[in-house]
């Protein structure tokens, strides 16, 4: 699936995205992990801001799967 229709999926329903879920998008996005700090994986991308992911049980924060699928979208422009 593409890229940018999987951010907007994920859009529709920010609160109930798990760890997993969203690293697999955060790599087909082009991010790399560089590092595991404790329970944080940190993905970088060349020239930008490094995207610090908590891997916790259960469904991650909604604030913060927006704020990873704001710094996506700066790559890839999404309708809607």
């Amino acid at each position: 699936m593409d890229v940018r229709r999987r951010i907007a999926r994920f859009r529709k329903r920010t609160a109930n995205v798990r760890f997993q879920e969203l690293r697999s998008l955060v790599e087909a996005a082009g991010w790399e992990l560089d590092r595991v700090s404790g329970s944080h994986h940190i993905f970088v991308k060349p020239g930008r801001t490094p995207l610090s992911i908590p891997n916790h049980p259960g469904a991650l924060n909604s604030w913060l799967v927006d704020r990873v699928l704001d710094e996506l979208e700066r790559d890839y422009e999404v309708e809607g």
